[in-house]
């Protein structure tokens, strides 16, 4: 399944913007409580780590030992060199400790921090739902993908979210999608945990997730054209920028991991093959028993040849489409501008008239009758009665009352003698009587219908309704005079 980011997105990248949405959110509910808490609780596990190292007779309560016991079993490196006594006081507050010898006075210091540390731990919202890797809890896997420590963190995931996940959305699907970008946060987290187990510093951000997109991205092909614009840009082009981006944060921020960013991407170019081979593994047939849509990666990969000016490949791949969907309107849409820049007229207009025929079996009255538009622009003018028909229902439903009419009367003219004629009559003659007030009008196509040779026992009560109706109207209108 290859990743054509060369291509404009033709359905709107849902999961991608509720993704974004939900981080400039979260960021806004949660970023004052963070940075209220997250010092806090870093500042008290440090000191209850340092004072039981130097001093493991004191007593604790069990939540503050089962951090304890977490930590010194997960980094013990980090542990012995707590319990060193020549290691350097790395604050004032470790400066007083190492000087007080008196066992009562530092059991009061900390009973006083683990009370501290258990009013916090039982109610700071960064304590239940960031990441530590010395304490990972499960749901922390998800939430704190959400979770940002600034601005400009910020910022840098929804950007790059949005470059590389927009197009990766429409190729892979909903589902696909949102179910890779979870696994590329949660695989990058624990890759952090494998590589950090002892560390207090609770991860924050998206960046896990970014990383897998833009694995993915370079695993598929490197070009991406953000959707409504002419802007393309290459995923080797964005692949440094995205780098540098990383190590400037990382710099920044301590408690970031080159190898979370690194777990991440290699996630993302794994999954990406991974996907890819499944569906070089697929029988052709598949493609026509699969959901709406899941021959989309074959129409953009044509989007992304017709703009390296490779018509005729396109051509054929948009053929293979069709030949197992042939109601596929991206495909039919993509094989128009084919034959258009190819200069077919005669192959553009009957692909167009297809293309009308799939908008109107899936209801979509606005896109059928825009496509009708272009077709006639086009210089055509030979379609069929019953699709006719359709399309000028169309515009009746888009409320185009007038325009309407006056399909229905030229379907009336170009098919005469056939039940197409005679339906057209009798839609053009309601038009006219209910939304018009045009009851004269009205009156002779439901005369006009009665009289047809056409058999038409089945509209014949319609027929007389109608005539009964505009006769009424007609005499009514009569007895408050005649029209202004």
């Amino acid at each position: 399944m290859p990743i054509p980011i060369g291509q404009s997105t033709r359905r709107w990248p849902i999961v991608t913007f509720v993704f974004i949405a939900v981080n400039l959110s979260v960021f806004f509910l949660t970023s004052g409580k963070l940075r209220q808490e997250r010092p806090q609780l870093a500042e008290l596990k440090k000191h209850i780590l340092t004072l039981a190292a130097l001093h493991p007779e004191l007593d604790m309560p069990p939540e503050a030992r089962e951090f304890l016991s977490a930590f010194s079993a997960r980094n013990p490196q980090k542990w012995n060199q707590l319990q060193s006594q020549e290691l350097p006081s790395s604050d004032q507050w470790e400066e007083k400790i190492r000087e007080i010898v008196n066992e009562g006075t530092l059991q009061d210091e900390m009973d006083s921090l683990s009370e501290k540390y258990l009013t916090l731990h039982t109610s700071a919202f960064s304590e239940k739902y960031t990441f530590e890797p010395s304490n990972p809890r499960l749901v922390a896997f998800v939430t704190t993908n959400f979770l940002h420590r600034s601005w400009l963190t910020l910022l840098l995931d929804c950007v790059f979210l949005a470059l590389a996940g927009v197009v990766i959305e429409n190729v892979w699907g909903r589902v696909t999608y949102t179910t890779f970008l979870l696994l590329a946060g949660a695989v990058s987290l624990q890759v952090h945990a494998w590589t950090n187990p002892g560390s207090i510093e609770p991860v924050l951000g998206a960046s896990g997730m970014v990383a897998g997109l833009m694995g993915a991205s370079v695993s598929g092909i490197p070009a991406l054209k953000l959707p409504g614009t002419w802007f393309k840009v290459s995923a080797y082009g964005l692949l440094p920028l995205w780098a540098l981006s990383e190590i400037f944060m990382i710099r920044r921020f301590s408690e970031l991991s080159y190898s979370m960013h690194v777990g991440g991407f290699v996630f993302g170019v794994i999954a990406a093959v991974a996907l890819r081979y499944a569906d070089a593994e697929r029988k052709p047939n598949r493609v026509a028993e699969a959901a709406p849509g899941a021959a989309l990666p074959k129409v953009l990969e044509a989007e992304f040849l017709m703009d390296e000016g490779d018509l005729s490949m396109a051509e054929r791949l948009l053929k293979e489409v069709l030949a197992l969907d042939p109601k596929s309107t991206d495909a039919l849409s993509a094989l128009r501008q084919v034959y258009w820049r190819q200069n077919e007229v005669a192959a553009f207009q009957e692909t167009t008239l297809r293309l009308c025929e799939a908008h109107v079996k899936s209801h979509d009255s606005a896109a059928a009758w825009r496509t009708f538009e272009e077709y006639l622009n086009s210089g055509a003018q030979d379609q069929p009665a019953r699709l006719w028909l359709e399309l000028s229902h169309a515009a009746e439903e888009l409320q185009m009352y007038e325009r309407a009419v006056a399909e229905y009367e030229k379907i009336a003219a170009a098919f005469p003698g056939t039940r197409e004629a005679v339906m057209a009559q009798l839609r053009a003659a309601r038009i006219y009587l209910k939304q018009l007030l045009r009851p004269e009008l009205a009156l002779k196509l439901y005369e006009a219908a009665y009289a047809s040779p056409v058999p038409h026992l089945d509209w014949e009560q319609t027929i007389e309704t109608g005539i009964r109706e505009a006769k009424l109207a007609l005499s009514v209108g009569a007895s408050f005079g005649p029209r202004v």
